[in-house]
Parts: C-alpha cells; structure tokens; sequence
C-alpha cells in the first residue's frame, strides 16, 4: 500500500509516509498507520489493498467486522478481475454471513471467475473436484 501511494519499501520511504499524516517519523508502521496506508491506497483504486482491507473487515482486524463493508471491498477489487477478491466474493456468498444474502449461484459464478483470472488456489481446488468426479464410479450415461 505504502508503495502503491508513491512511498519507497523502505524505513525512509515509510518516514516519508508518515511525515504525510503528520505522525512521528520513525520507520516503522503502527498498526493504525498500516490501516491508514491500505485504506488510502484501496480509496485510490489499488486492487491489492481493496482485497486486503475487504479481508480485515471479513475478520475484523484493524477495523470492526464488518460483512457488508468487506463485500463493497471484495467488489471493488472484483471489477479489476482481481482473482483473490473473486475468491473471496465467492466465499462470502456461499458462507451468507451477518449482512449478506446467501447465493450459491452467485458464489459458483465469482468462484469460476477466479479460477478463469488464473487465481492458483481455486484452480487447484477446481483441478480437484474434476479428478475426483473423474475418479468416481460412472454415472448413467457414461462410458
């Protein structure tokens, strides 16, 4: 996030990063300033730190849990074609947690997005559901 808003990873590029909120210099982010960064970054149009600060409101941390907020995250990211936010848009809506609307149709359709943005994880997870139908006993109608 630091580097996506212009800073250097490095101790002088997060001084500079903190000098900008007028925080003390020292190097090293707080966890409020980590927030901060990722949450400038994401209202920037950073697809990395929209899915990481969907993530932390799925979670709650930094920030309080929140599935709807998290959601609005995941979607920004989503509209880059971003694979893990497609991923995680998928298990939010298989899950229907507090504030969401379960929809299986929904989640196989973001799940299949992801896969097809070359997210590895649902790849693999989708290679193996395909073996092991594969590897199952046939059904009618099969050879």
């Amino acid at each position: 996030a630091v580097v996506f808003l212009g800073f250097q990873a490095t101790a002088q590029g997060v001084q500079q990063f903190q000098s900008s909120l007028v925080d003390a210099a020292t190097g090293r982010l707080t966890a409020a300033e980590s927030v901060r960064a990722i949450q400038m970054a994401a209202i920037r149009g950073d697809a990395t730190s929209q899915n990481a600060l969907a993530v932390m409101y799925a979670h709650g941390i930094g920030v309080l849990r929140n599935f709807v907020r998290a959601e609005y995250w995941f979607k920004k990211a989503a509209d880059q074609r971003y694979g893990a936010a497609l991923y995680h848009l998928g298990v939010l809506y298989k899950a229907g947690p507090e504030g969401i609307h379960q929809d299986l149709s929904k989640a196989n359709d973001y799940f299949t997005a992801s896969a097809l943005a070359g997210f590895r994880p649902t790849m693999n997870q989708l290679a193996d559901l395909l073996n092991a139908a594969a590897s199952g006993p046939p059904r009618p109608g099969q050879h």
